[in-house]
């Protein structure tokens, strides 16, 4: 049977992708790197890691009130980047 968090991730999110679109329009908008995210309902945390594993300084803090969505991301995403 399909894990349907991996199933979503691969449908919905596309974190790669926004973290270029923020390394581009966030200096822009306010002239300096951006090093942290705050993202609600962030879900398996995919952006969150995604966005750590980009550059060593970002930290990203992520809330959501599924904790076994978030317990998921946390050994599928958080722990394994």
């Amino acid at each position: 049977q399909a894990d349907r968090h991996v199933l979503y991730q691969k449908s919905v999110q596309a974190p790669e992708a926004e973290v270029a679109f923020f390394d581009k329009v966030f200096p822009e908008l306010r002239g300096r790197k951006a090093l942290s995210m705050k993202e609600d309902f962030c879900g398996t945390a995919y952006l969150a890691a995604e966005w750590c594993k980009s550059d060593p300084q970002r930290t990203a803090v992520g809330v959501d009130y599924d904790e076994e969505t978030v317990e998921w991301g946390r050994k599928h995403n958080i722990e394994a980047a």
